[in-house]
């Protein structure tokens, strides 16, 4: 797939960005914007190297993009859901002014996780997005339960977050990972582990990769932001807010809904709600509940069976 051709800083983000490419310069299709998750790099993208979502893409014969969002516990800024939305439209803006004249260049785009809901939120408001896959991503983490719904007691803190005067605190999960990186995907796996990864779908040492270097912070206002999703009125974002739930029905551009059926984090129930409710998206679901054949949260990049079940149908739906 090549390595990082160029690397570009997205000056005045409210959370640091930079984008890096991989693939070929130019090509006959538009370039491809790939955006993580929550307390995720973009190496899950390329852990893998030709069998990666990015490998996948640029044999394709497309430029690919990826979104690197510098979350910090210590931020002077708040690193809310906002935040992100507004850094990723940034990172849109530099790619659209580095297009040559008269080409057609609206991009595709990719979004896992929380990138999904970045992505759908931004194409909602209509930023320049020529088709948008999102995988294990939802509007309602109360469908089906989730991992998630253990914050609907204290979702409430939300409210309180808003009126701090400080953007600071979180989790640091990026000490965490340098920290126990080792023990994962061993014959004990760690709680982390049994929540994003199916048995056997990811290996071991795949594992342990992504944990040492994808790894980010989680800002406390990003998670407060988060806990719309297990609230009646759903992730919001912007002034004035706006419920993603309801701004989805705007979305005018094709959209391709990939869920994972062993996902603990972002339920195939909750999933299947989404595509049902973004207007005429197509929902693609993956995984058996078999050792090496179910995909969870993080499988659906990093796992074994994820260049035939997931990026290829992805790549279909890009071309």
């Amino acid at each position: 797939m090549g390595g990082a051709g160029v690397t570009l800083r997205v000056h005045g983000a409210p959370v640091p960005t930079t984008l890096r490419r991989y693939g070929p310069a130019n090509g006959p299709l538009p370039p491809v914007l790939l955006v993580p998750g929550l307390s995720a790099g973009p190496f899950g993208f390329t852990v893998g190297g030709e069998r990666s979502l990015v490998g996948a893409l640029a044999a394709a014969g497309r430029s690919v993009w990826t979104v690197d969002l510098g979350y910090s516990v210590n931020s002077p800024t708040r690193q809310d859901f906002s935040a992100v939305v507004e850094s990723v439209r940034r990172a849109i803006d530099v790619l659209d002014r580095r297009a040559e004249a008269g080409n057609d260049w609206a991009p595709d785009a990719v979004g896992h996780s929380l990138g999904g809901h970045v992505m759908l939120a931004l194409t909602a408001v209509g930023a320049p997005i020529r088709r948008l896959a999102t995988i294990a991503t939802a509007l309602d983490y109360r469908k089906g339960g989730s991992a998630w719904t253990a914050l609907s007691a204290p979702a409430r803190l939300g409210k309180l977050e808003a009126r701090r005067r400080s953007a600071r605190g979180g989790i640091p999960v990026e000490l965490l990972s340098t920290l126990t990186w080792p023990l994962f995907g061993r014959a004990v796996p760690m709680p982390f582990q049994e929540n994003n990864f199916h048995r056997g779908a990811t290996d071991g040492p795949r594992i342990r990769e992504v944990v040492a270097r994808s790894m980010r912070d989680i800002p406390l206002p990003l998670l407060a932001s988060l806990a719309g999703l297990v609230l009646p009125e759903g992730l919001t974002w912007g002034d004035p807010k706006r419920s993603l739930t309801d701004a989805v029905a705007d979305i005018e551009v094709p959209v391709l809904v990939v869920g994972g059926r062993q996902d603990r984090q972002c339920p195939v129930e909750a999933v299947r709600h989404a595509a049902a409710t973004i207007p005429g998206a197509r929902l693609l679901e993956v995984g058996e509940d078999r050792t090496g054949l179910g995909f969870g949260h993080y499988d659906v990049v990093t796992g074994t069976r994820a260049p035939e079940q997931v990026f290829g149908p992805v790549v279909d739906f890009l071309s």
